[in-house]
């Protein structure tokens, strides 16, 4: 119950900002956005998750004062967007998913972008990848292209699509990942971890 937390606390805000709209920002010029094309019409069904966190969001829940507040306000600070689409895999959609996780890695291989984990294995494919500033003091945007086997509930495979956008604070991913339900973010700290003890 504990993970679903963030989500639910993300879209009661999301409501309220709703009530009060805000000026849209276009983030698609930041250096660390990735455009990921229509997700729209794979997100039916059940197995759906979809969260949409601009600066002024990030800024507002940055400010709710429980015991991790100061620490999950170092996480998001420098943060412009957090993006994610998370829908089941059937035989409808799976070569088309799989084609467009393909064409963005491709895309991303092919700009300064670094991929620092890829995983395929047994039907699970993961690839996170990182764009460093010029100076390579920070990191401008993060993006998780990911295939589960067993989905989140161990019923049927899902793909997930992440995109953060702005200065990322790479040590704090996991608390991230668990504040917002987020999929492959709190894997990826795991398994540095795993890796490290090998």
């Amino acid at each position: 119950m504990k993970k679903f937390a963030g989500l639910f606390l993300t879209v009661v805000l999301a409501a309220v900002v709703s009530v009060y709209p805000q000026e849209k920002i276009d983030y698609s010029g930041q250096p660390g956005y990735v455009d990921f094309g229509n997700l729209a019409k794979f997100m039916t069904g059940d197995k759906v998750t979809e969260i949409n966190l601009d600066a002024n969001m990030l800024k507002m829940l940055s400010h709710l004062g429980d015991e991790d507040s100061v620490g999950f306000k170092s996480v998001v600070g420098g943060l412009k967007l957090i993006r994610v689409n998370s829908f089941g895999i059937n035989d409808s959609n799976e070569k088309e998913i799989m084609q467009k996780i393909t064409s963005i890695d491709q895309h991303l291989s092919g700009k300064n972008w670094q991929r620092i984990i890829k995983v395929k294995d047994k039907g699970e494919y993961t690839n996170v990848y990182i764009l460093p500033s010029s100076d390579y003091e920070d990191f401008l945007g993060l993006v998780v292209t990911s295939i589960d086997n067993k989905g989140k509930h161990g019923n049927g495979r899902e793909a997930t699509f992440v995109n953060i956008v702005g200065k990322i604070n790479m040590s704090q991913l996991g608390k991230l990942g668990e504040k917002f339900n987020i999929p492959s973010l709190g894997k990826t700290n795991k398994e540095k971890k795993n890796d490290r003890k090998k």
